[in-house]
């Protein structure tokens, strides 16, 4: 992708197994996005989003994260933080409760 053609950053992918263990962390309050560590620098993270943009507006990359099973969708962390904080709740809720018996 557009960030492993950057020689000068360094970051992890964590890829998972199969559908379950990825459900299973979002129920239990992770979500999919693209983070940086506590107290990364300001201009670090605009430019990790503008590159994020810019992405967006290729549609091969477009292509390529969509058929990863992901649902591509341009945001800035500022909407990424509001969205992480109104939703956390519930899917809290959620794993809470745990499924149900068959």
């Amino acid at each position: 992708m557009l960030f492993q053609q950057n020689p000068s950053l360094q970051w992890t992918a964590v890829p998972y197994s199969g559908s379950g263990p990825a459900v299973t962390d979002m129920l239990g309050g992770h979500v999919d996005g693209l983070f940086a560590p506590a107290g990364t620098p300001q201009d670090i993270i605009d430019t990790l989003s503008e590159a994020l943009a810019a992405m967006m507006k290729d549609p091969q990359q477009v292509r390529l994260i969509t058929e990863m099973g992901f649902e591509p969708v341009g945001s800035t962390p500022a909407a990424l933080a509001e969205e992480i904080r109104i939703s956390l709740p519930k899917w809290k809720q959620v794993a809470a409760r745990g499924m149900p018996a068959p």
